[in-house]
């Protein structure tokens, strides 16, 4: 899908912008993340998104930036990915579990 086509889709979400530090190149920009409020709409925008045509990459109950979360991921310009995504619980900053992504 064309990067328009990809905003025009994630605009009917509220968007809360978080930044982490990374160990990229100063100034980049690994990824863009959209946090929803409820699973449920991780499961709504999903299926929203999938219908739609987008390709996504699911991920449940795992823990990354220091919380637990259910989301998905979906591909955008320049393979930079976005994650839609809700907060289950903080997690302690020492635990990181690597993602087991599924393309559907």
């Amino acid at each position: 899908m064309p990067t328009p086509a990809l905003a025009r889709a994630l605009l009917s979400v509220p968007l809360k912008l978080v930044l982490i530090e990374g160990a990229g190149e100063p100034g980049s920009l690994d990824h863009i993340g959209v946090e929803v409020g409820s699973t449920g709409e991780v499961v709504t925008e999903s299926t929203r998104l999938k219908a739609q045509a987008f390709q996504l990459r699911h991920e449940d109950n795992v823990t990354c930036c220091y919380a637990v979360q259910d989301k998905f991921w979906i591909d955008g310009a320049n393979n930079r990915e976005w994650e839609i995504y809700t907060v289950l619980a903080n997690a302690p900053e020492s635990v990181q579990t690597p993602a087991q992504p599924t393309r559907t």
